[in-house]
């Protein structure tokens, strides 16, 4: 018999809502039997908001990084959302891209 042993926290992000109207960003945590749900900043608010996480990298049990995208409605232009861990909580950190 083989085990599993996690070594550093599992992350899975997504988004609530539908590909063309993701309100809210969604981070889960797997503890090695239950997913739970981590709560997660949106960068945006509003019935039109866009808050998209898509890609997830855990580097330890103290760090932690989601990319997407948000955008304040549809007709306005999107910018990249990043978010850390910092073994407690999940916040929005500002990345300027030239």
């Amino acid at each position: 018999m083989r085990s599993l042993y996690l070594l550093q926290p599992l992350f899975l992000v997504a988004f609530y809502g539908s590909i063309i109207n993701a309100t809210a960003t969604d981070i889960e945590h797997w503890d090695g039997t239950t997913w739970s749900i981590v709560p997660s900043p949106n960068a945006e608010m509003g019935a039109s908001a866009t808050n998209l996480l898509n890609g997830v990298a855990t580097l330890s049990a103290s760090d932690a990084w989601a990319v997407g995208m948000a955008s304040a409605d549809q007709n306005a232009p999107a910018y990249a959302l990043t978010e850390h861990w910092d073994g407690k909580r999940w916040s929005i950190v500002n990345i300027f891209l030239a």
